[in-house]
């Protein structure tokens, strides 16, 4: 569980909406990444894709579809809310606007400007990297040996910090170089 919460701990600080959207074109492939993942973890202990494997991987695909949806309408919504909040760019000029205008204006440029997560971004690509070797794909031991890791880092940090409070700081700092630096060590050679 502590390897799924680091995700979405790191996300805290910057929640948007309107982060929402870009995630939904996405959204297909990771319900085939997730659904093949599922289905190699429920075959995995016996070699058979039995009909309660088959129900089970179903269901599961169904509650990924509702979650599709949900995430679509809400982000749909989001971005409808804040055009909404923001119909007076088009009816009035720029140098009459007050502070009630340029509040909601200044939030929509901090929003766009951090709509994609960069950084946490390069920090999956360089653990999906690290993890899945050279066929790239995902399979169940690689994926646990992933959320293992994560664990034992946040552990680790936990360890470390003392508090709480600093532990949060610390994990939301945690960048692709740091992971990169811990995952991957360079032989020194005398080249």
């Amino acid at each position: 569980w502590v390897a799924r919460g680091f995700d979405w701990l790191e996300l805290i600080p910057s929640v948007s909406a309107l982060k929402i959207l870009p995630q939904v074109k996405n959204l297909p492939n990771v319900l085939i990444n997730k659904y093949k993942l599922k289905k190699k973890k429920l075959t995995e202990d016996d070699g058979r894709y039995s009909m309660a494997d088959r129900v089970h991987t179903i269901s599961y695909l169904l509650l990924l579809i509702v979650q599709i949806i949900l995430v679509t309408i809400g982000g749909i919504f989001a971005l409808y809310l804040k055009m909404k909040s923001l119909a007076f760019v088009s009816h009035q000029p720029i140098g009459l606007w007050g502070r009630a205008q340029w509040l909601p204006f200044i939030g929509l440029v901090n929003q766009i400007a951090g709509i994609v997560p960069f950084e946490h971004l390069r920090k999956h690509a360089i653990m999906f990297f690290i993890f899945t070797g050279e066929d790239a794909e995902m399979s169940p031991k690689e994926h646990t040996a992933m959320e293992e890791f994560t664990a034992m880092l946040c552990k680790h940090i936990f360890k470390d910090c003392g508090s709480t409070l600093a532990f949060l700081i610390l994990l939301g700092g945690v960048s692709s170089i740091d992971v990169q630096k811990i995952l991957i060590t360079e032989s020194k050679r005398g080249h």
